[in-house]
């Protein structure tokens, strides 16, 4: 948290040894990569690359600041409990938007709340730059979590919907799941790497996230998939999440593991900064996010993994993998361990891959066509609610009784949590 941290780390780099180019080129070849792929990919192959592309970066942006944290602490004299509130605040608002707006595109069109998620995305990244101040943490957080709420649902069903015309709807779900953890790890490495090497750390890696919006633009070329659209008051009156009564034992079984698997994420996210300077007595930006990134990149990589799998089969080998991972944070506590920390981190995040995967495969096969958005967004709701009440009792508990004890809560919660899942799962056809 706020407990002498340095504001800058001497690595024996220095920013004139590594220049702008460094920083920029990466972006603009990722852009430029990005307009040749889609000039050579046929539609709807191409359509489903660039959807899949702005939940990537709209998934990214909201991951920025989490290496940053330390230094907000420092220079603003934050105490983790508020480090933790404004992951809170994040998550809460999240689950908040998806509660209200979840299934907007299923009323005004996929592609208008696609934009807007990235518009959204990228206002939030504004605000970051314009004051790094406490008020405008919570501001930037905010337009962030109505971007995610309104990115995971629609962008969801969308590649779902042109999976269907092409690619095929297993290789949609492997591209949702892929986009939606592989942001999140790109956005705390590109973070953690400014901040640890490049000046101006509260800004730079929001400028850089800038740029890699840029492809917006292209969404005006995108299709529409919805057809009967009704219009936006009516999508804002009939906001409500629901799933139909036909598939909610299904629905269930899919929901809970993606409590579970966010639980774990919630509280590796809000206080790796806390783990690492305080029980690991790490200071290195880069490493706080290299930490959470290779939790979400081994989220993403298990999505290839997890298609020898069942449904079933898959879901109970990530459930299992969690308080695993759950044990080896409180290892790393007790002995003050970064590498059990990263192993931690990779086996949750493996864990994470597969029972979200199996999870969001099952909703997206049961979800009538109509009210695809809505079943998804309810997912994603009952998902970021599992990481809501864990990360903030966690923040309270580090406070209060210390690091070993909010690990060893996390560690209880995880093997509590995952047992139930695996329970109903397996009695769930």
């Amino acid at each position: 948290g706020g407990k002498d941290f340095p504001a800058r780390r001497q690595t024996g780099i220095t920013w004139d040894q590594m220049p702008s180019q460094v920083i920029w080129l990466p972006a603009r070849f990722a852009n430029l990569a990005l307009v040749m792929a889609l000039t050579r990919l046929r539609s709807p192959g191409r359509d489903s690359v660039l959807v899949a592309y702005l939940f990537f970066v709209v998934m990214m942006a909201a991951l920025l600041p989490t290496p940053l944290y330390a230094i907000y602490a420092h220079r603003l004299a934050l105490s983790p409990v508020t480090i933790t509130a404004v992951y809170g605040i994040y998550v809460a608002g999240v689950l908040a938007t998806l509660l209200t707006l979840g299934r907007l595109s299923d009323h005004v069109g996929r592609r208008p709340v696609l934009a807007g998620a990235v518009v959204m995305a990228a206002i939030g990244a504004l605000i970051f730059v314009a004051s790094p101040s406490l008020p405008a943490l919570f501001a930037g957080r905010l337009a962030c979590c109505i971007a995610v709420g309104l990115v995971t649902g629609s962008a969801t069903a969308y590649l779902s919907e042109l999976g269907r015309r092409g690619p095929g709807p297993d290789f949609s779900v492997v591209l949702a799941t892929v986009a939606n953890l592989g942001g999140q790890a790109f956005g705390t490495v590109l973070s953690g790497v400014l901040a640890e090497y490049a000046p101006s750390p509260l800004v730079l890696p929001y400028a850089a996230g800038l740029v890699l919006m840029l492809p917006v633009a292209l969404c005006r070329w995108l299709p529409e998939t919805v057809a009967d659209r009704d219009g936006w008051r009516s999508g804002v009156r009939q906001q409500r999440l629901d799933v139909p009564a036909a598939i909610r034992a299904p629905f269930a079984a899919a929901a809970i593991a993606g409590f579970a698997s966010f639980a774990f994420f919630g509280f590796v996210t809000a206080l790796t900064d806390d783990i690492l300077v305080s029980g690991l007595h790490e200071s290195s930006h880069l490493i706080a996010g290299l930490v959470v990134a290779a939790m979400f990149a081994a989220s993403a990589a298990a999505q290839f993994a997890v298609g020898h799998f069942s449904v079933r089969r898959g879901s109970l080998a990530g459930l299992a993998a969690l308080p695993v991972a759950a044990g080896c944070v409180v290892a790393a506590v007790v002995a003050s361990s970064l590498p059990l920390l990263v192993l931690a981190a990779v086996a949750g995040g493996a864990g994470v891959g597969f029972a979200f995967r199996c999870g969001l495969a099952i909703v997206t096969r049961i979800a009538p066509e109509r009210l695809r958005a809505q079943v998804a967004s309810t997912f994603y709701a009952v998902a970021y609610a599992g990481a809501v009440v864990p990360t903030v009792i966690a923040g309270l508990l580090t406070s209060v009784s210390g690091l070993f004890v909010a690990a060893l809560a996390l560690a209880i919660f995880m093997v509590l949590l995952t047992s139930v899942s695996a329970t109903i799962i397996g009695r769930t056809t």
